[in-house]
């Protein structure tokens, strides 16, 4: 919980370090999406590089004892997959874009759902 001046109270049900680690995993994320600007690179290896980011952040905060969320999980599962399937299959299939729609289409469904 934090006081700031003006009264106001915010509590948080996350720890610093449990923040700290989410903080850290938007920053590899960010990095990588750079460097996969920056570069040429081989099929397959963007989806992989996301994927193994989230599953290693999901992964660090099991072992830390706190709850990584089941998008965290999905997502990387889906883009690992994809990742193997685009470096496996030389078609045309644009599976990055495939993954990131169902991604944004199952984080739709999950706010509507809750409602508004």
């Amino acid at each position: 919980m934090r006081r700031y001046q003006d009264g106001t109270v915010v509590v948080s049900l996350k720890e610093a370090g449990e923040r700290r680690a989410e903080r850290i995993t938007t920053a590899l994320l960010v990095l990588w999406l750079g460097a996969m600007l920056i570069v040429h690179e081989p099929r397959g290896t963007t989806p992989l590089g996301f994927g193994a980011i989230l599953l290693g952040s999901a992964l660090y905060q099991r072992w830390r004892g706190w709850r990584a969320g089941i998008v965290t999980w999905v997502l990387a599962a889906l883009l690992i997959g994809i990742g193997i399937g685009d470096a496996a299959f030389e078609g045309n299939t644009p599976w990055f874009g495939i993954a990131v729609v169902l991604a944004g289409l199952w984080l739709l469904a999950r706010a509507t759902r809750r409602g508004w």
